[in-house]
């Protein structure tokens, strides 16, 4: 139980990051946000099957907020990494 609350409040603390070199728009920032956008993902990923394996019966499967939110992080990775409107925004 806490180790999920110590996982969310890093997380937290990480996305706060990302914003800051955001709005910075520091060259630091697409490299923070895949990074921090990954983690999530493989978190996302885990409780799905975690929940899906373990708490099937009392959870009662997955949702579709579960695809949208996989697929929202994979399309902004690729965006992030593909993109030359980024690494042409992104340059201080």
């Amino acid at each position: 139980m806490y180790g999920a609350m110590i996982v969310n409040s890093l997380l937290i603390v990480a996305w706060i990051i990302v914003a800051f070199f955001f709005f910075r728009k520091k060259k630091e920032f697409p490299k923070l946000y895949i990074g921090a956008s990954a983690l999530s993902l493989l978190l996302i990923v885990a409780f799905f099957i975690g929940s899906n394996t373990v708490f099937h019966e009392i959870l009662g499967g997955s949702t579709a907020g579960d695809y949208s939110n996989i697929a929202f992080r994979v399309i902004f990775i690729m965006y992030m990494t593909l993109s030359t409107r980024v690494k042409a925004t992104f340059v201080k």
